[in-house]
Order: structure tokens, then sequence, then C-alpha cells
């Protein structure tokens, strides 16, 4: 029994290895002036399972004196227990401390402070989208960060 659970657990986590490099492929490439540090994948076992894949983009423009740093994390994790209490405090406004929103048809919690902000959503109910940034010049410009997220290719993966 214990050689059977060791095989399970080893196609579990060959499958949430496969699902991350697929998830993986809907993020954004790096565009003009942006650099990125690769991709950061995780196979959540510890946490109660699931998937997630994150990229940080970077840019910095020290050409003046007004130094300028602005960075964009977005991150996708799926199959999560904690999804479950994501998802109610983005469908319940009254327990987040964003403002409710809609990307791509999903309700998102986004959350600005004029410098800093975080946009969460979740696609089909199985893949949470996090973005976070930091000097970007606005609530829009993080929301086009959302739109680069290539929508079709994670419903494809939601599906199969």
């Amino acid at each position: 029994m214990a050689q059977a659970n060791q095989e399970l657990l080893f196609a579990v986590s060959q499958i949430h290895d496969r699902l991350a490099d697929l998830y993986s492929e809907a993020l954004p490439a790096a565009t003009a002036g942006w650099e990125t540090d690769g991709l950061t994948q995780d196979n959540m076992g510890r946490i109660g399972g699931g998937v997630s894949v994150q990229v940080q983009y970077m840019f910095n423009d020290e050409s003046g004196e007004d130094y300028l740093y602005r960075s964009v994390t977005i991150g996708l994790m799926s199959d999560s227990p904690m999804l479950s209490t994501v998802m109610m405090l983005i469908n319940n406004p009254m327990y987040g401390s964003g403002r409710a929103v809609t990307v791509e048809g999903c309700k998102a919690a986004e959350e600005w402070d004029g410098e800093h902000g975080k946009l969460q959503f979740v696609i089909d109910n199985r893949v949470l989208v996090t973005i976070d940034c930091n000097g970007l010049s606005s609530r829009e410009e993080m929301r086009e960060w959302a739109g680069k997220i290539n929508f079709a290719h994670l419903k494809k993966v939601i599906a199969s």
C-alpha cells in the first residue's frame, strides 16, 4: 500500500508540473523596456495542493535624475484550497479590501493607492490570477497587464 501511495503522489506531482508548464504559456512575454527575472513554478503539496506559477517584470529607467523603478508580478494559482477563501472575498465585496471591478468577464478585486496596486480574479472557479505592481502610473496601466494574459489559452487548459 505504501508503494502505491508513493506512486500516486509521484503521478500527481508530474501532473502538477505539466499544468505549471501549460499555465506559464499564458503569461505575457516581457515587452520593450521591461525585463523578467524568469518564471517561478511551485507544486504546492506542502500547503494542501495546487499549482503556482509567477513571473516578475521590471522596468528600470535610470536615464535621468528622476529614478523610477516599476515592477509587475503576475501569478497564477490553481487547484488550491486557498481558492475558496479568495473567491469569497472577490465575490462578496463586503469582506474584501479592494474595489469590485470586472476583468475579462471575471469579478475582480482591485486595490490602488496611487503608486502600488493589486488585482485579483478567478477564472472559471479554478485559477486565481494575482497582479501586484509598483510604480505604475495608473490603475488602468495595471489592468493593461491583465489584458496581456492569454485568457483563451488558460481557459483551454482549465477545460482539458
